[in-house]
């Protein structure tokens, strides 16, 4: 009898313990949904950490239309980029993919080209620096059944060389949006993680995305900004308290 009803007691406490704990975690949960994200919405008391991504793109739906022509209007100023060609010749260069790289590390006189559609199933690089092109070879591991992709970023050195280029991307990139094709012709060298690009010419193209390319960029950019915001209201409000994620 004694052994069962101190059984009873653990429990009664245990479940006091939880009911408390419970208590506790939603009343937080009221406080930030209400004074940050100011709203009552059932998935932020569910789920406050997640909510800047359901804020983001709903934000990102209501501002489509105002974002894709302002996206538009600069995408419209590479048709007028005028190119330098005293002195080039365009038949001296040869292309090169990530396969073809070799062992050698300087790689003189190439021409690299990648388009960047924003889709989800294409090959794609990180964007690990602000003026950028990739080097990608894609195949197929017939012993595992499986594509297999392999890329590299490729930075570009001597971009200042390239104003008018250079304002465009700055602009594109301003909006969060990376989606445009880019030849480089130039002298590559091959490094370890990544590898460099010294161009003689860039040539960029634009190319024709859905409404949902324009859509993930600018809800993904909004995410950036409010998860920011989130994290930097959380860490002053609690200071003590760990960031869950």
């Amino acid at each position: 009898m004694n052994k069962f009803f101190i059984l009873i007691v653990i429990l009664i406490i245990g479940g006091g313990y939880y009911l408390y704990e419970d208590q506790k975690e939603k009343n937080l949960a009221k406080l930030i949904c209400s004074e940050h994200f100011e709203t009552s919405d059932k998935k932020c008391l569910d789920d406050y950490w997640n909510y800047s991504l359901e804020l983001s793109y709903k934000i990102a739906k209501k501002n489509l239309p105002e974002y894709i022509k302002k996206v538009k209007s600069i995408e419209n100023k590479i048709s007028s980029i005028k190119y330098n060609l005293d002195n080039f010749n365009a038949l001296e260069y040869g292309p090169i993919t990530y396969s073809g790289l070799g062992l050698e590390r300087e790689h003189k006189k190439v021409i690299i080209s990648h388009e960047d559609t924003g889709d989800f199933f294409d090959a794609s690089c990180r964007n690990d620096f602000k003026y950028q092109t990739c080097l990608i070879s894609k195949s197929y591991d017939y012993n595992n059944d499986k594509d297999v992709v392999n890329s590299e970023t490729v930075k570009i050195t001597n971009i200042e060389n390239f104003p008018e280029i250079k304002k465009i991307l700055d602009e594109l990139h301003s909006h969060n949006f990376h989606h445009y094709k880019m030849v480089i012709y130039g002298d590559l060298n091959k490094g370890i993680i990544h590898s460099t690009i010294k161009a003689d010419l860039i040539r960029l193209e634009k190319i024709d995305v859905p409404s949902r390319v324009y859509e993930s960029s600018l809800g993904s950019g909004i995410l950036i900004i409010k998860r920011g915001e989130f994290e930097e209201y959380f860490k002053n409000k609690f200071p003590n308290k760990k960031d869950q994620n």
